[in-house]
C-alpha cells in the first residue's frame, strides 16, 4: 500500500480587530533618515 501525501488548505491569515492604527504617527527617527544607509535600504527591501 502506499503512502499519499495530502495537501492541507492554507491557514487562514489572522488579522485582529482590536489592533489600533495610528497613521498619523510619525517618530522624530524616521524624519531625519538618509536614505542611501544600508540598513535603511535593507529595511525597505524587507518590508512588504
Amino acid at each position: 500500500m502506499q503512502n499519499t501525501s495530502k495537501n492541507r488548505a492554507p491557514a487562514p491569515k489572522y488579522v485582529t480587530t482590536k489592533q489600533l492604527s495610528l497613521p498619523e504617527f510619525e517618530s522624530p527617527f524616521e524624519r531625519n533618515l538618509n536614505l542611501s544607509n544600508r540598513w535603511v535600504i535593507l529595511s525597505k527591501l524587507l518590508n512588504i
